[in-house]
């Protein structure tokens, strides 16, 4: 592997993500239990969304699952995605209690999940949830419009006609909100 002195050095490896990777359980447990073997580190991105027992095989070859939290409210969830998201926590609380490393990612869109209510009733779950296993902090990623050139690029009409992206400003009193919380919460900026 070419860059391997500089995973090692750095601490990096390998990171699955792109749709819904859990989907493809076999490649990337074959992929990672490889990586394993070379001392690299492992991570995959998941919207929870996929069979418990995906999950369980993916765990002993897993160090660290970033795992998305898209709206706490399963009605509001389903309204917005077309599901409940009851499985999708079951899926984070059994990774949780197996003792997995977890990173909670919260895409924010303003009017889909930004509320107060939305933001509060997520944490507050993770908080409660941090006490049984290891949930290293919350993510927050605000919307951004990184994927409009992509689609001009393929000539496609960008499905969102209004801007939802966050001004600097409420990014600023976003980041203050967050620490109010005694828990890692982070504001990624793009």
């Amino acid at each position: 592997m070419q860059d391997y002195d500089f995973y090692i050095a750095s601490g990096g490896g390998v990171t699955i993500g792109g749709g819904e990777m859990s989907l493809q359980t076999d490649f990337a447990v074959a992929l990672f239990s490889e990586c394993k073997k070379m001392m690299l580190n492992t991570a995959i991105e998941t919207q929870g969304t996929t069979p418990l027992a995906n999950y369980q095989k993916l765990a002993p070859v897993t160090d660290t699952f970033l795992f998305d939290i898209k709206q706490i409210n399963s009605e509001h969830h389903k309204a917005l995605f077309g599901i409940g998201n009851e499985g999708i926590r079951r899926n984070l609380e059994w990774l949780v209690d197996s003792g997995a490393n977890v990173i909670i990612r919260m895409p924010l869109v303003r009017g889909y999940n930004d509320s107060f209510d939305a933001i509060t009733g997520a944490i507050d779950y993770v908080q409660k949830l941090a006490k049984r296993g290891n949930i290293r902090r919350i993510d927050m990623l605000p919307y951004h419009q990184l994927g409009r050139k992509k689609y001009e690029r393929l000539d496609m009409p960008y499905p969102i006609t209004q801007d939802p992206s966050y001004s600097s400003e409420e990014l600023n009193q976003l980041e203050t909100f967050f620490t109010q919380f005694d828990f890692d919460i982070r504001l990624v900026r793009h």
